[in-house]
């Protein structure tokens, strides 16, 4: 436990050194001073952060360019209408993947319908009745019925409860809650000891290195499971741990192909079962819900 614990903060300090947000979505919404801003942009960035990362970033600029300076008050400000003409004419050549403009207004419109309703922390706090996981589940049965389920809309909405990681959701939470760097705090209700860590290949593959489980697919027993082991090491702040291990992936520090010479360079050299020969005969596969 003391080298696990030890070799996590020395990536974590490692990656603090750096701070380098150049591959990571959360800078657009760094931009913006404004909490609200910095939500509706978050709300926008987050849900498009799927694929390769210089094709999202291009994405993310081009949907929230529209919205100017003053997102929030732009999108809280103009009628019903603006949404299916001036907004969508103006990213009339925009697509990215599952996405089409349409998609882009209405999740934008679905934001400012929460906000008309009490705000976006409200819904998704946890309370003593309903946990983290029951109020986000909650939030995206609602959404289902309020939104048109195209196909990139209905992507937007994985569950939790129904076995998906949510991690576009998970990973838009993070950057709200924990006030660490490089988040932003901006909520104050949410406790970050009830944040569950969003996994991707990157996250999945990694925590499997360092012996966190043998899963080889993702879902979300496995998002538990490696948020339990972070919180043996910081049971009030666990996902500090996550933007650290998700860039050694994004960032080719920890490549899919074994590379010895990198993995010596590795802050996780030392409690890494991969440079020593992992044992995939033993992986179990799972459905991937993401």
């Amino acid at each position: 436990m003391k080298n696990f614990q030890t070799s996590l903060l020395f990536l974590e300090n490692k990656v603090l050194n750096i701070k380098d947000l150049s591959r990571d979505p959360i800078r657009f919404v760094r931009q913006f001073k404004n909490p609200k801003d910095q939500e509706l942009i978050g709300w926008i960035a987050a849900h498009l952060s799927y694929g390769r990362v210089e094709g999202i970033q291009k994405a993310i600029e081009k949907a929230t360019k529209p919205l100017g300076d003053r997102p929030s008050d732009k999108a809280l400000g103009v009628s019903h209408d603006y949404w299916t003409r001036e907004y969508q004419s103006a990213i009339h050549d925009w697509k990215w993947r599952f996405h089409k403009p349409s998609d882009i207004a209405h999740w934008i419109r679905g934001w400012v319908e929460i906000q008309q309703s009490g705000g976006l922390e409200q819904r998704l706090v946890p309370t003593k009745k309903s946990t983290a996981d029951n109020q986000l589940g909650l939030l995206i049965e609602n959404l289902k019925k309020d939104l048109p389920m195209s196909y990139g809309l209905r992507f937007n909405l994985p569950n939790p409860n129904e076995g998906s990681t949510a991690k576009r959701w998970r990973m838009m939470i993070r950057w709200f809650v924990r006030s660490g760097w490089p988040d932003l705090g901006i909520w104050s209700r949410y406790p970050p000891s009830d944040l569950i860590i969003p996994v991707d290949v990157h996250i999945g593959r990694i925590t499997r290195y360092l012996g966190i489980h043998n899963q080889k697919g993702v879902n979300n027993k496995l998002a538990i499971r490696i948020t339990e082991a972070l919180r043996t090491v910081d049971p009030m702040d666990p996902l500090r741990f996550d933007y650290p291990l998700a860039h050694m992936g994004i960032d080719g520090n920890c490549p899919t192909k074994l590379n010895l010479t990198i993995c010596a360079l590795c802050p996780l050299y030392e409690v890494c079962d991969r440079p020593k020969g992992y044992p995939y005969k033993n992986l179990k596969d799972t459905k991937v819900t993401i």
